[in-house]
């Protein structure tokens, strides 16, 4: 599921702005990952963002976590697959999603 395929209102009116970080050749690999993510999983990533839009930094464990400088992860679990989203906080509110990965037991 794309950005563009879900409803985005919430996404402005939100505490937090979350963007997806760009690198100079136009990929979102955070958003690369997403998509590329089964229906289930992706569900859970969302609302994870629709979490942390609304809270910011105050989103804690078992959502989010702060690994070290300022570098931040979401957690998705379904069954025994775990997926991380990192992230970091930027001026104005914002929340950029950098990349992400699976966790397989």
């Amino acid at each position: 599921m794309s950005l563009d395929l879900i409803n985005l209102e919430w996404w402005c009116n939100a505490d937090y702005q979350v963007e997806f970080f760009e690198k100079k050749n136009g990929i979102a690999p955070a958003e690369d990952f997403i998509d590329e993510l089964d229906d289930k999983m992706s569900a859970k990533v969302y609302r994870l963002l629709t979490m942390i839009s609304n809270n910011g930094p105050e989103l804690r464990e078992p959502h989010s976590k702060h690994l070290e400088d300022g570098i931040f992860e979401i957690r998705a679990q379904v069954g025994s697959n775990l997926s991380f989203v990192l992230y970091f906080l930027a001026v104005g509110r914002k929340v950029i999603l950098t990349n992400g990965f699976i966790k397989k037991p």
